[in-house]
């Protein structure tokens, strides 16, 4: 029997929570009395999360399990899970219990109405302050930043077609940015107004470190705009340094200013604003080419080291290159 509605959930050292958050889940995909797997993608936890959905899956037949051999990074999970899910439908959510599973209903009446993509909008967060302006100055300019639409304060909650999984399934990147990629694939895309929830237990792994990282991944990987600015920004300075010296020359000239009009505080403060612009712009460059690097060095994104419940042998899908690495290092439970 063909599976209608997936889910996919990953999980870094949610030992303590997961449970009650599947059963949630379980039971609500249960309630719609159509075939559904819930597939929980283990990144690399370094508490008891993989023990945790071993019994999961004893008691909950539905349940399948990756595990990373090591911690490869929430956005690598939530594609590998895109991967390897095989329903008609598929929707993310996180595996702290913040994304409410009785809304999963909804989403996948959505989709079946002919909707590509369901994104979950959140109405109102529940971070600090500074985090709420960033992540609220990020969207927007983000949004100016792309050439797509993209739908503000949403993030990886989301129900998407077979159509729109079977894309994303196909790009191969190192670090992909799965809410921007959602939304390059076009299609009909419908926003969903949602409150987030509290945290179940433990606390967040996004520091704001990884935060910053996300963001200029996400931009990086759909906008040249940032290059487009290193270059205005360079024609600007260039402009900005010649009409400085022809002031200094022309004060000189015409108003017999003494030597130290020009002297070495005004020398130093521009050589320091054009080394600081050109490390800017360096540094612009710089996560350009670590794309690139990471796309031709031929390297796996990740290593699966175990899975559960892929019965039928469903390859364990690294990006090319790694299919033999993996089918000798994946047991199937």
């Amino acid at each position: 029997m063909s599976l209608e509605r997936s889910v996919i959930m990953p999980a870094f050292n949610e030992s303590r929570g997961l449970i009650p958050v599947v059963e949630e889940v379980a039971e609500v995909l249960q309630n719609g009395e159509l075939p559904f797997e819930i597939i929980l993608v283990d990144d690399g936890s370094q508490d008891d999360t993989w023990v945790v959905v071993q019994e999961l899956r004893q008691r909950i037949p539905e349940v399948r399990g990756l595990r990373f051999a090591r911690n490869f990074g929430h956005q690598l999970a939530v594609h590998a899970g895109l991967k390897a899910a095989q329903g008609r439908m598929v929707a993310v959510m996180d595996a702290d219990g913040q994304d409410p599973a009785e809304l999963l209903t909804e989403m996948f009446d959505l989709i079946d109405q002919g909707h590509d993509v369901v994104n979950c909008v959140r109405k109102d967060r529940k971070e600090s302050g500074i985090k709420r302006f960033c992540y609220y100055a990020f969207y927007r300019l983000y949004g100016r930043l792309v050439p797509f639409s993209i739908p503000l304060d949403s993030g990886d909650f989301s129900a998407m077609s077979r159509r729109t999984v079977d894309v994303i399934a196909r790009v191969d990147q190192h670090t992909p940015f799965i809410r921007g990629i959602r939304s390059w694939t076009g299609g009909s895309q419908y926003d969903l107004e949602y409150e987030r929830q509290e945290r179940r237990s433990g606390e967040t792994k996004y520091s704001f470190r990884k935060l910053i990282g996300l963001a200029a991944t996400g931009v990086t990987a759909f906008s040249k705009v940032p290059l487009r600015v290193s270059i205005i920004a360079g024609m600007m300075i260039s402009t900005a340094s010649l009409g400085y010296a022809a002031t200094i020359f022309l004060l000189k000239v015409f108003t017999g200013y003494p030597e130290g009009y020009a002297g070495w505080t005004s020398l130093a403060c521009l050589v320091s604003f054009l080394g600081g612009a050109q490390l800017t712009v360096l540094g612009i460059i710089g996560e350009y080419l670590g794309h690139i690097f990471d796309a031709v060095r031929g390297m796996p994104a990740y290593n699966i080291a175990e899975q559960l419940g892929f019965e039928d042998g469903t390859p364990l899908y690294a990006p090319d290159g790694a299919s033999e690495l993996l089918e000798e290092s994946a047991p199937h439970g």
